[in-house]
Parts: structure tokens; sequence; C-alpha cells
């Protein structure tokens, strides 16, 4: 089998569902696997809860009966209003761009699709058996929430992840701008790994780090992690479905994990205002720089193609050697 292009959808030989979120890099991934494979479905997460649908007088009324709450519901309010502020500053005139395929999801799409609402509703028993009747032989994630055992433990394969980092330097989410902020775009890639119940710590397919321009802003130097993470993904399934793929555990000192809430608004801030002189500085160093990072990269990924991996069991999910 040979690697899926931008033709017919290839039929890797396995049962493939996606699990995606709506986040644009996210539906980007998701339209780019239907486009080179034959998938057997696609999960896509809204991650927020759905709207109080109570008349707003019911709303108020029950705010005010609690406190406590009616605090907490104004202190939200003042951060979104402020983090809106901080967007329109730093991303209204450099957004990330996925074109259409960032928008929604192909609506040529002709295999099953599960649409789903609700922080939690992932990993719901509902959601859990329809999973399971699509037969999946491997699932594929980008930017879900985590998945839990009942999950994990569906297909024979495994679940395989695109975590938009180097998982040994930096885990959880924002890493491409926290490598930027922390003055280390050298550290600016993506990982292809197996899925555990921890975070970003399964067993590593594939790492690689784009090529950075030294005017490349933070959102631009995440797109190139997403579309090389794309080619990942489909090089990992080509190479699973022909009984070639070598996994190994990443280091047991992993990276730093940085949460939702740890990317804060002064830290946006931050990075927006020093990105040019922090990516000037790497230019400048970029040949030393990049020769350490790319001396622990684990199973390097070739940007024309995968090194070919050989003497791996198609049915071992995760090799700890």
């Amino acid at each position: 089998m040979t690697s899926a292009g931008h033709g017919m959808p290839v039929d890797p030989g396995i049962r493939l569902v996606v699990i995606v979120s709506t986040d644009p890099s996210d539906l980007f991934f998701a339209n780019q696997l239907y486009r080179r494979f034959k998938l057997a479905g696609i999960v896509l997460e809204h991650q927020r809860d759905p709207p109080d649908a109570r008349p707003r007088w019911q709303k108020a009324l029950s705010l005010l009966n609690r406190p406590g709450e009616l605090f907490n519901r104004i202190r939200a309010w003042l951060s979104r209003a402020w983090h809106e502020r901080i967007d329109r500053l730093s991303y209204q005139e450099l957004p990330a761009d996925f074109g259409e395929d960032g928008q929604r999801l192909d609506q040529a799409v002709d295999c099953p699709v599960l649409r789903i609402e609700g922080t939690g509703r992932l990993n719901h028993d509902d959601t859990v058996d329809w999973i399971r009747n699509c037969a999946p032989d491997l699932i594929v994630v980008c930017g879900a929430a985590l998945l839990r055992k009942p999950i994990i433990e569906i297909p024979l394969h495994g679940v395989l992840n695109l975590h938009g980092g180097l998982s040994q330097f930096y885990r959880g989410l924002f890493t491409t701008d926290w490598a930027v902020h922390n003055r280390e775009p050298e550290y600016v890639g993506a990982t292809v790994h197996f899925v555990s119940e921890g975070i970003d710590d399964g067993g590593v397919v594939y790492q690689a780090r784009p090529n950075l321009n030294v005017n490349d802003h933070p959102n631009r130097c995440y797109e190139k992690v997403v579309h090389l993470g794309v080619e990942m993904m489909s090089a990992a399934i080509v190479a699973i479905a022909s009984g070639e793929l070598h996994a190994t555990q990443a280091p047991s000192s992993m990276g730093c994990l940085y949460r939702k809430r740890n990317f804060t608004s002064a830290v946006k801030r931050r990075l927006w205002r020093h990105w040019r002189r922090i990516m000037a500085e790497y230019d400048q160093q970029r040949k030393n720089r990049d020769r350490a990072v790319n001396a622990c990269l684990i199973h390097p990924f070739a940007v024309e193609g995968a090194p070919q991996w050989s003497g791996a069991n198609i049915n071992t999910k995760e090799d700890s050697s």
C-alpha cells in the first residue's frame, strides 16, 4: 500500500474512525483524512455545554438566590470580554487560516457522523456504543476531549492522537504558543502517538518539526504544525494497515503539562508583544538550536514520507523498546 494522496479516497484495509472537535484546525484534520481514506465514521464533538433554554427572568431569579454563583457568572463574563479584546488585538489581523476545510465538515461526507455536544459527552455510554457499532480497527483523534478506557479499548490497533507539540517537551494545550512564548520556537512541532489514559504520554509513532520562517507569527506556526500533522497521521494509518509500525514509549520524564487555565490573557499579551523578537533571535541561532532538538526527536518523520519501520507486529498497540 502506498500513502494516500489527494485524489480518490483510499481504502486503508482497516476500519477507521476519526474523532475531532469543532475547532477549525480539527475540522481541517477530519476533512483531509476523509478525502484521503475511506472512513467508517466520524465523531464531531462540540465541547461546550448547550445553552440554558429557560426564560431570562427565570435564570436571573435563580442566580439572585445563589450570590456565589452570580459572582462567578459576572467574573466569567468579564473574563470573556477581556479575552475577546485581547483576541481582537492579537488574532484579528493574523488569524490561523485553514480555509473552507476549517469552517465545517465536508457536506459530501458519506460515512456515518455522530455530532455530540457538551462537556464530558464524548465518554458517555451512548457515544461509546455508537463508536463500538462502527467496529473500528483504528481510531484517530485530533483536539477531542480526553478519552477514557471504554473507548481506548475498542479498536484492535489502538487509538492514535495528533498532538500539536513535541510531547517529551510540551504536553497539553496551546503548546505551539507556549514554545514561542518561552523563547523556544525550535520546540514547535507535532507528535503522532498512541493514546493512553494519561495526557500526551503514549507511545510515539512519529515526530517532526515544521520549517519556520523568521516572519511566522504564532498562528502561522500552528498552521504549519497541523498541516505537517495531517501528513504524519496519514503515514501512520498506512503503516498500521500494512503492518509496518513501530512505537516507542516517550521518556518517563515528560515535558511540562500546560492546561487551558494556564494560557491567561497576560500570557497571550506577552506572546504577541514579543513574537517578532523571539523569532529573530531563533533565526540567528537556528543551526545550533535545531541540531539540539533534532537529536531528541523520537522516530523523526521525513516530510516527503515516513521512515519505514519493519518487524513490528501490527496487533501490538504499543512497544516499549
